[in-house]
Order: structure tokens, then C-alpha cells, then sequence
């Protein structure tokens, strides 16, 4: 069985600006966030998942031992009454980000990677992440899930902080999942 969620990560300070495109078509390189955003699900905070995070100066790596020791934060939401849209807590554009769809699932059961969809935010379709404002990020999936369904946000962020280079390290990244029903 796979797990939910897979991340591996690298960090850095918090830039100013938002990520833009070079005139080669590049995206310019903004260092990722100090500090594991917050995500919230419509008006639920969702609890971290697992994380490669450097954190105090010390690089850590977070993994639950097990599938079945994922934690899914529950969100009620209603089908058709608003899209699913992630809210991520930091102005830095991830370099990558996925959502995972699991449909159908009923409680008490993990799902694992076969079952579900794999959602590309970056390059789309079905999913996109964009900057909104210069506090947070939106990631917004375009279709509905069938519920109940677990829904994963996995995002990456590049780094290329000397720390992180001298250790080898390229990317931070994060995990959270919500277990999706109606009210």
C-alpha cells in the first residue's frame, strides 16, 4: 500500500514579491516560505499530514508510520455550492502542487494511490494554484468531487538557499488531507 501523501523538502526567508515570469519565459526563483503554511479548506484549518520542512535551522522530515495513521482533518461541504479551494497561508507560489482525489470512500477506510486522482495545479487542467493578493495562495480544483472522498494538497516548493545546497537538499514540501462529506 502507498501512503497518501509524499513530500520531500528544502527552505529559506520570505520574499516580497510574488514569482514572475522572466522574459526568456523563466519563473523567477523565490525562496520558499520559513515556516510550513497554514491550509485551510473553505472555513476549516486542515492539520499537516507529513512535511520535509527545515525548521529552526535543522532540515526534519515528518512522516506518519503508516497509511492508516494519516491524519484527515473533516470538512462538510456541499457539492455544487462552491468549488473546492485551498487556502494556503503565504505568498510563495509552490514550484510544484498536486491534489489527490479519492472518491467514494467510505469511514474508516485509507485509501491508496491506485484508487484515485492525481490533479496537476501547476499545469492543469482540473486544477490551478495562483497567488491571491500578497498573503496566500489559492489552489482550486474545477470539478466536484463524488463524496464522501478524502482530498489531498501536496505542495512543493524549490529551493536554492546555500544551506540547503551544501546539504543536498532541492525541495521543501508538505502534505495535508481532508476527509470531504455533506453536512
Amino acid at each position: 500500500m502507498i501512503l497518501l501523501v509524499g513530500s520531500c523538502a528544502s527552505g529559506g526567508t520570505v520574499p516580497t514579491t510574488t514569482p514572475e515570469p522572466t522574459p526568456s519565459g523563466f519563473t523567477r526563483y523565490t525562496a520558499p516560505p520559513n515556516q510550513i503554511p497554514q491550509v485551510s479548506l473553505g472555513t476549516t484549518q486542515l492539520r499537516l499530514t507529513q512535511s520535509a520542512w527545515r525548521v529552526n535551522g535543522q532540515y526534519r522530515v515528518a512522516v506518519p508510520p503508516s497509511a492508516e495513521n494519516v491524519v484527515q482533518t473533516r470538512v462538510a461541504w456541499r457539492p455544487k455550492s462552491a468549488r473546492l479551494v485551498f487556502r494556503v497561508d503565504s505568498p510563495v507560489v509552490p514550484s510544484q502542487a498536486a491534489v489527490l482525489i479519492f472518491e467514494r470512500v467510505p469511514e474508516g477506510v485509507v485509501p491508496n494511490e491506485p484508487e484515485g486522482r492525481i490533479l496537476d495545479c501547476v499545469k492543469g487542467p482540473g486544477c490551478s494554484v495562483a497567488a491571491n493578493g500578497t498573503d496566500h495562495v489559492e489552489v482550486a480544483v474545477a470539478s466536484d468531487p463524488v463524496l464522501p472522498a478524502v482530498v489531498v494538497l501536496d505542495m512543493q516548493y524549490a529551493t536554492l538557499e546555500p544551506a540547503d545546497t551544501k546539504e543536498g537538499i532541492a525541495t521543501y514540501g508538505a502534505s495535508w488531507a481532508a476527509r470531504v462529506s455533506e453536512p
